[in-house]
């Protein structure tokens, strides 16, 4: 199926279908990036506690939880990444000491 279809309906004039795959894929593949960087930044001291997908779990995940370090839910009401609090108060080890 592609990503998107338009077919028509006996009721109505036309009938959207997404197909979610692409979206989930996209949504996967954000969340490792958005993660690499974190660690990186922090020279690996970041660490989620979880990670909440709206999408819903595919058959293989146990990809995705070994990639992202962490508890991955799906089917959720939002995509975010919970992390603790604190981590938004330390220092970044790999920031340049000249520009802050």
């Amino acid at each position: 199926m592609p990503a998107l279809s338009l077919q028509a309906a006996p009721q109505t004039r036309f009938r959207n279908e997404f197909d979610q795959t692409p979206m989930a894929l996209g949504i996967e593949h954000n969340f490792v990036l958005v993660h690499r960087l974190i660690k990186a930044l922090t020279l690996g001291a970041w660490m989620p506690r979880f990670i909440y997908m709206t999408t819903p779990e595919p058959k293989k995940s146990g990809y995705l939880k070994q990639l992202l370090d962490c508890p991955v839910l799906f089917d959720g009401e939002y995509d975010g990444i919970e992390f603790h609090a604190s981590d938004l108060t330390k220092a970044l080890p790999s920031a340049d000491r000249q520009l802050s």
